[in-house]
């Protein structure tokens, strides 16, 4: 389920848009890792009686679902920020709006898709499904944001900064577009 909070009081500095992913598939994943590691544990509980093989898995599952369990995708009229997992600030990056030229949708490789992975010529963030939201920066990189409903975070970030579905629309590349017409 996506949560999305729209609409703050730019003055505040608060989020323009909100938008929360709940990684299901990330979760599920670690559940199932989780119920493996632990059934190991206590197979070894069992032989050796050391209690440590069954509280380290429980702790490493607890960590990671913690870690990876959510993304939430906010945009100000400043930045985008996304933060990965349930703790606030822990595992964020914080894009200034200055910096992106281009933002569109894209699909993730279904052998790539979920976690934060390194993807040509930036990097990808994701907890659920296949669809991504990418931000072309100034430097070339890009940087991906797995989303739920991909459009409207990519309609909310056009509405912010001044791109299109792929272009700069740039002032300052207009005018050298226009510079060199003339």
């Amino acid at each position: 389920m996506t949560d999305v909070a729209s609409n703050r009081d730019p003055a505040t500095r608060e989020p323009v848009m909100r938008f929360h992913q709940l990684g299901r598939s990330m979760l599920l994943i670690l559940a199932a890792a989780e119920t493996f590691l632990l059934l190991g544990g206590l197979v070894g509980y069992l032989a050796t009686q050391q209690v440590a093989l069954l509280i380290v898995p429980v702790a490493v599952g607890a960590t990671l679902m913690v870690l990876f369990g959510s993304l939430t995708i906010e945009l100000s009229a400043e930045r985008v920020r996304c933060t990965m997992g349930f703790v606030p600030g822990l595992l964020s990056r914080s894009i200034p709006i200055d910096d992106i030229v281009a933002v569109r949708t894209v699909t993730a490789h279904k052998l790539n898709a979920w976690g934060i992975r390194k993807v040509r010529n930036g990097w990808l963030w994701n907890t659920n499904g296949f669809d991504a939201v990418e931000l072309e920066l100034r430097d070339g990189s890009v940087f991906q944001m797995g989303a739920d409903r991909p459009e409207e975070v990519v309609e909310a970030v056009r509405a912010v900064v001044d791109v299109s579905d792929g272009t700069v629309a740039d002032a300052a590349a207009g005018a050298a577009t226009d510079d060199a017409t003339t």
